[in-house]
């Protein structure tokens, strides 16, 4: 398991398990994602801008608070997102959300 501080974290991740940690308040920018298990993870109040995941799992992630600006995902597992939760900013035209055959289901986009 890998433990995230702000002084220790790379703009790269490979092959990473952050499967059921508690990643909150945490700054990514610029960030690739590749191979990484996010399941069950809680990602509450971290920002993610200008981001990508490859080949990540982010089944059942909690993503309370959080803030995603410029965010790719490419061929990840997403079952059970409830994306609801995001700190959704008024105008998401400028930092789109990005999704590239990745697997949704039983995730909930409800009133957005």
């Amino acid at each position: 398991m890998v433990i995230l501080e702000k002084e220790n974290w790379s703009k790269t991740f490979s092959n990473e398990d952050f499967s059921d940690c508690d990643i909150a308040a945490i700054e990514f920018d610029g960030c690739t994602f590749t191979d990484c298990d996010f399941s069950e993870a809680s990602l509450a109040k971290s920002t993610f801008s200008d981001c990508a995941f490859e080949r990540c799992n982010l089944s059942v992630v909690r993503l309370d608070y959080c803030k995603l600006s410029d965010v790719t995902f490419r061929d990840c597992k997403l079952l059970g997102v409830d994306w609801t939760r995001v700190a959704w900013p008024r105008m998401l035209f400028e930092s789109p959300i990005r999704f590239y055959d990745c697997l949704l289901s039983d995730s909930s986009f409800h009133g957005l």
